[in-house]
């Protein structure tokens, strides 16, 4: 998810994320850090994405939000 999201950073600063960097093998990896601190800021779900997932998932709200944060983290960790 990482480098999904550091690969979207590069291509909305008109960077192509495989180009080489100076400082790292390619573009997106420069910018992983950034991605990631994106996903960490996401880490607690807002009450609107929390309300959904519950119905959705057929749960309620303190699963959903504990099924988010789960996922969040997992990609988090997953990367760097």
């Amino acid at each position: 998810m990482i480098e999904r999201l550091a690969r979207t950073i590069c291509k909305l600063r008109g960077v192509p994320p495989d180009d080489h960097h100076s400082d790292f093998d390619t573009q997106w990896q420069a910018v992983a850090r950034e991605a990631k601190g994106l996903l960490i800021s996401m880490l607690e779900p807002t009450e609107h994405m929390t309300r959904a997932g519950a119905k959705m998932g057929g749960c309620d709200i303190d699963q959903a939000r504990a099924i988010y944060r789960a996922m969040v983290d997992a990609a988090i960790d997953r990367n760097i």
